[in-house]
């Protein structure tokens, strides 16, 4: 039950209190008098829509198109599987939904199902059939729906209690009517749902994930749970994306295997590559990975492998011996690889240049393996350190005779370092979104590049507030 305006009122109902007479929307006073032994449990409304987000990945292994079908009209959301051109992988539309159902009624779900050309139709007959697992025949007449009654063609309840008192209960009776004077009182909405119910107006399915355009699937009569059986299958999944990829050209970028436990639940293994890539051998081993750490639970029933990520590559031609050829960057590429699927995404980064004023932020984390060109702004002119402190330290000066001078001996760290030469000031300022206001003191750094009596060379500044910091060494 759940707390509406006017007190607690029914949100879901289970067989046997429907077989009583109760239903959604009715209040929980009237419900105790019709069940007095009925047992009121609060909505978990929150927890009801990630049992239902659960249902929804699980449901993947039949199609990835998957939606939420949150019109709540009769007490309880829904979900959408669009079949089209997956059907055939269950022997058909109808064997399909013979087994989803049976592996629902396994799961202790009390489940419809409607199978029909259009969305609106599906969700009609799934709703107000009278099985569990509706049908409607291809190429049927609209008088075939006349018989449902007008709450299938998902109206708001308002809309539903306003046809009923006009004594509109079916849509055969909705359907007679002129769409003029339904249009003047209840808007666009009824024609709209009735173009929809029979296929004169489109609705869009909104997947939960991005349907991949490469995805491949596999079942298995008994389940499987040991890692060498999970990696054999993974084999030939990947044996044939690499011919459907080197068809086309492409390398996969990243794969994504998702394992169907027979418990309802899955578990999804991702890998990446650092460069686009179709050879089986290295896909493969990067899958083969890490199995032993996954948990197949009671055993896996599917297998589903998408490449989520692919890019144009093009085959190589082959050089003679001694030629200059790719095989190093390959190599380095495949060690990445490997060494990501090991230890994980974040563990190989490099620098890379970032399009920023700040010394500090100039340099950003790039994957491995990748383009090395500097953004345009990347300054090309000034000398930079080597090595660039975590946070710039401050030091205690010589004072110079001139403000555009470098000091003559700074001290970091305790020692004390002369200086022997200097170059300088090279002005660094913070651009206008950053708030400072142009020329004020917080705006600006200057730096000089220092060069110790012992050689040793260092990169200082001098804030607009006169106060002295060290930022970097060089080599």
């Amino acid at each position: 039950m759940t707390e509406r305006s006017g007190g607690l009122r029914i949100a879901a109902a289970n067989m046997a209190a429907r077989a009583k007479g109760i239903h959604p929307g009715l209040s929980a006073a009237e419900a105790g008098a019709l069940a007095p032994a009925l047992k009121l449990v609060h909505a978990d409304a929150d927890g009801e829509r990630r049992d239902l987000l659960a249902l929804a990945s699980w449901c993947q292994r039949y199609t990835p198109w998957v939606g939420l079908d949150e019109t709540a009209i009769d007490g309880g959301a829904g979900l959408w599987l669009d079949i089209t051109g997956c059907a055939h992988l269950m022997g058909g539309e109808a064997s399909l939904a013979d087994h989803l159902h049976q592996r629902l009624q396994r799961f202790g779900l009390t489940a419809r199902l409607g199978l029909a050309d259009t969305p609106a139709a599906a969700w009609a007959v799934a709703r107000f059939g009278e099985t569990p697992i509706g049908r409607v025949p291809e190429n049927v007449g609209r008088q075939w729906f006349d018989a449902l009654p007008t709450a299938a063609l998902r109206l708001p309840a308002e809309s539903v209690a306003t046809l009923h008192r006009l004594g509109l209960r079916r849509i055969g009776d909705v359907r007679a009517l002129p769409r003029a004077p339904l249009a003047a009182r209840f808007g666009a909405v009824v024609g709209l749902r009735l173009e929809q119910l029979w296929g004169e107006s489109g609705e869009s399915i909104a997947p939960l994930r991005p349907a991949a355009s490469h995805r491949f699937r596999r079942a298995f009569a008994e389940p499987i749970g040991r890692s060498e059986d999970i990696a054999a299958a993974l084999t030939g999944l990947v044996a044939t994306l690499c011919r459907r990829l080197d068809y086309e050209r492409r390398g996969a970028r990243r794969l994504d295997a998702t394992l169907f436990r027979v418990d309802g639940t899955l578990v999804r293994h991702a890998v990446g590559t650092a460069r686009p890539s179709r050879d089986p051998g290295h896909l493969a081993r990067l899958l083969a990975q890490d199995l032993d750490r996954l948990d197949p639970g009671f055993g896996i029933e599917a297998i589903v492998l998408e490449a989520v990520e692919v890019e144009a590559l093009d085959s190589r031609q082959g050089v003679l011996e001694g030629a200059p050829t790719k095989a190093d960057d390959e190599a380095r590429a495949r060690l990445a690889d490997r060494l990501t699927a090991r230890l994980g995404s974040g563990c190989l980064r490099r620098f890379a240049p970032a399009p920023a004023q700040r010394p500090e932020e100039a340099v950003a984390f790039a994957p491995p393996l990748g383009p090395d060109a500097a953004p345009p702004s990347w300054p090309e002119t000034a000398p930079r350190p080597i090595r660039l402190l975590a946070r710039p330290e401050p030091v205690s000066v010589d004072a110079p005779a001139k403000a555009d001078e470098p000091p003559k001996a700074f001290r970091w760290r305790g020692a004390r370092h002369p200086v022997a030469r200097g170059e300088g000031p090279e002005r660094i300022a913070d651009p206008w979104w950053r708030g400072a206001r142009p020329g004020s003191p917080e705006a600006y750094r200057d730096y000089f590049r220092i060069e110790d009596e012992a050689g040793r060379r260092f990169w200082l500044f001098r804030d607009g507030q006169a106060r002295w910091y060290l930022h970097g060494l060089f080599a």
